[in-house]
């Protein structure tokens, strides 16, 4: 049987969308994106902010989608799946790096584009 993990991530790009290839043939896009959360300090009542940032893997369709419709500072909802990649850096070390590989990428807010069909803001493939 197989087994399921899904992520879901809403926020905005840091970056253009940056295409690649695979050795064999077909590609994608890469994103990066900027999820913040914010909350105030319950002792002091200061406001605290940090930001995550995810990778993100866009394969085939989904990435000439993305590409053509997203660009930095959009925000965007991506649902894939979590994905441990295994690297070497350039002084030989192991590294281990998270990302997620898009199965739906999703318009949210902003202006009316192109694919959102009944204008509520939302557009995906």
């Amino acid at each position: 049987m197989s087994q399921l993990a899904t992520m879901v991530i809403h926020g905005r790009l840091g970056a253009d969308p940056e295409a690649f290839t695979f050795p064999g043939g077909g590609g994608g896009v890469r994103l990066r994106v900027a999820v913040n959360e914010t909350w105030k300090k319950k002792d002091t009542g200061e406001k605290q902010e940090r930001t995550d940032w995810f990778g993100v893997d866009c394969l085939g369709p989904k990435g000439d989608f993305v590409a053509r419709f997203f660009k930095k500072g959009d925000p965007i909802i991506v649902v894939g799946r979590p994905r441990m990649d295994q690297y070497q850096d350039k002084d030989g070390n192991n590294r281990s790096a998270f990302k997620l590989v898009a199965r739906d990428v999703h318009f949210c807010g902003g202006k009316k584009s192109e694919g959102d069909n009944d204008g509520d803001g939302f557009a995906g493939f």
